[in-house]
Order: structure tokens, then sequence, then C-alpha cells
């Protein structure tokens, strides 16, 4: 059961934050604080609202020199002391939201979306999500791209909008489901199984965000992964193993199943296919991350094999790269615990 989750990063940085190029001429010294109305107070801000509240380019400039402002990008900029307290908690969906505040700025009616929207949910991305900031509007126009900055316009339902660290954002449900209409089908049923074994969304919530999408481009492809989501699934590997499985033909197994011997309980396995008497178990590099989780877990497969269970481990490598040979092994599993249940 490995507990991994893919790009939901603990620390992470803006990236391209540089500063202005410095004033040609040293700022007056009472223009090198900001004003009382200093807009960096709430988050990211323009230099017109800088100004607007009294401050002056030379002003502006010296913050930037001082380093007491980042630029997030041209005109825009963010009070350093905002993005030490997010690089500090070690809170990535606080210091993207910093970004978002910033793409904010340059529309209205808009919420994060996309990848955006998994990273401030915590939702697991298995690839590296596309630089910059993705947001939806609701309002018509056409979509509009800006540098490290996408707007796309579709129908944003206020019930499809909610607040993550203070900016809005897409609904869990919502964010999967606009996830499930672009990415391959495993990495839809990755994020499907995490949204709802967090308890992020429910099944019920995300077939009434179809139901609002019905028509949409790769509507039916999001449908698919939705319908296959498990709430068991308690990694991205586990939830890989299952498309593995329903990719090469293997009849679903019983998830999170609990087995035991005449002692006593054993534990919980991962999959378990009980006409076979076959256990598999997704095998994560973080599983067994000390010597005690490891002996422990040999001693585990001992004792189910004693009690007559033939168990398969299953890894990253397996079931992404040689599926194949992974299927192979499990249907000569299969075959061995049916001879153990007639020999029983």
């Amino acid at each position: 059961m490995d507990k991994r989750n893919l790009r939901s990063p603990g620390r992470a940085t803006l990236g391209s934050m540089t500063a202005d190029p410095p004033a040609a001429d040293a700022a007056h010294p009472a223009d090198a604080n900001p004003t009382d109305a200093n807009p960096a107070d709430d988050g990211p801000f323009s230099r017109a609202s800088a100004l607007a509240a009294g401050s002056t380019i030379s002003a502006v400039r010296a913050q930037l020199r001082t380093g007491a402002w980042q630029r997030l990008r041209r005109g825009t900029y963010v009070a350093s002391d905002l993005l030490i307290t997010a690089e500090a908690e070690a809170d990535a969906g606080a210091l993207h939201a910093v970004a978002i505040r910033a793409g904010l700025l340059r529309t209205h009616g808009a919420a994060a979306s996309g990848t955006s929207a998994a990273r401030l949910h915590g939702l697991p991305l298995l690839c590296p999500p596309p630089a910059g900031v993705e947001l939806t509007r609701g309002t018509r126009g056409t979509p509009t791209s800006y540098p490290g900055l996408r707007i796309k316009v579709a129908a944003l339902p206020v019930e499809h909008v909610t607040s993550r660290h203070g900016v809005p954002v897409t609904t869990a449900a919502r964010t999967v489901v606009d996830l499930g209409r672009a990415l391959p089908w495993p990495q839809a049923v990755v994020l499907a199984d995490a949204a709802v074994h967090s308890g992020l969304t429910t099944v019920a919530d995300l077939g009434h965000v179809l139901s609002c999408c019905a028509g949409w481009p790769g509507v039916r492809a999001a449908s698919r992964a939705i319908d296959f989501a498990d709430a068991t699934a308690e990694s991205p590997l586990e939830s890989l193993t299952r498309v593995f499985f329903a990719d090469h033909g293997i009849e679903p197994p019983v998830s999170q199943h609990w087995l035991g011997d005449p002692r006593g309980p054993i534990g919980r396995v991962d999959f378990y296919w009980p006409r076979h008497r076959t256990i598999a178990e997704a095998d994560g590099l973080l599983k067994y991350a000390d010597e005690g989780a490891l002996r422990a877990e040999k001693l585990r497969q001992e004792r189910l094999e004693q009690a007559g269970f033939v168990v398969v481990r299953l890894t990253w490598h397996d079931v992404t790269r040689t599926p194949e040979r992974s299927a192979a092994r499990l249907h000569f599993a299969f075959a061995r615990g049916d001879v153990l249940r007639l020999a029983g």
C-alpha cells in the first residue's frame, strides 16, 4: 500500500521571480517605504495598484531592489514575507496560491482549474504539471495566454467553485472531470481514486458534474475513469495496479481484504482473489523505509503462505513497464492457488 503522492510536492518555488531592473537614479529616502495603504498587505498586486495607493515608481524600484517585494511577472509583485512564510511551512499549495492570485489580477470571474486546482486540492499528478497557472473564466470570450498564465473559457456554475488557500478554485469533483477529459486513462483513474478516497468528493458528486458537462470534449473518457473509481485505493500505485488488472483482462479482485489463519488475523492485503487464494500487494519505494517494517512484512508474507495463500508483489516497474510479464506472473499464481485450493 504505497503512500506516495506523486507531484504533490512538499516544497516549491514560484520559479521565475526576478526583480525589475534597478532604477538609474537612487530613490529618495522617503520613497523607500510603502505607504500606509500598501497593497502588498493583501497578497500579489499590480504596479498600477501600488501607484494608486500613493507609492511612486522610485518607491516600487526600491522595494524590489531591497528584496522587500518580489516580481512575479511584468508589473505584478508580492511581498517577500508572504513567500517566506509559505516556504517555511513547506506548503506547496499555499505557494502556488500566491501565483494564482497574481494571475487573477489579469481577469475577472475566474477560478484556478486543471492542474492548478489539483495542486491546491493536494491531488496526485503522475507527470510534472505545466509551468505557470491555469484559470477558467466562466464569462464569454476566447482562451488567452500570457507568460506563466493560461486562461480557459468554459461554463463555471457557482456550485463548481470553492475556495482553497484564499483563492477561488474548481471543486475537487469539477477538477477530476476537467482533467479526466484530457489526461490518459491511468492518470485520470489515479485522480478519481485519490479524490474519493480522501473524501474531497463522492462518486455521486462526480456524476452530477459529469451531467453538467455532457457533450463537452473528452467527457466520455472522464466518465470511464469516474465509473472505475474506487475509494478503497490508498495510493497512486494501487490505482495504477487496478488499471493494469483491467487492461490485461484480469478479473477484478477484492480490495483491502482482511485475512487470517487459525491463530487469528494476519492482516489486510491490497488485492485478493478468493477463487484462486491469491494475493497481490502493491509495493512502493517508501513502503518499507526501515528494517523493522521490512522484517515484519516478510514474516507476514510467510504466515500468509503457510496458511495456503499465494502472494504476488507488484512494483511501479511491474505494472507500468513490464505489464505483460506481470500478467503472466499473476496467471501462474492463480494456477498455483487453484492447486492449493483443491488440495486443501
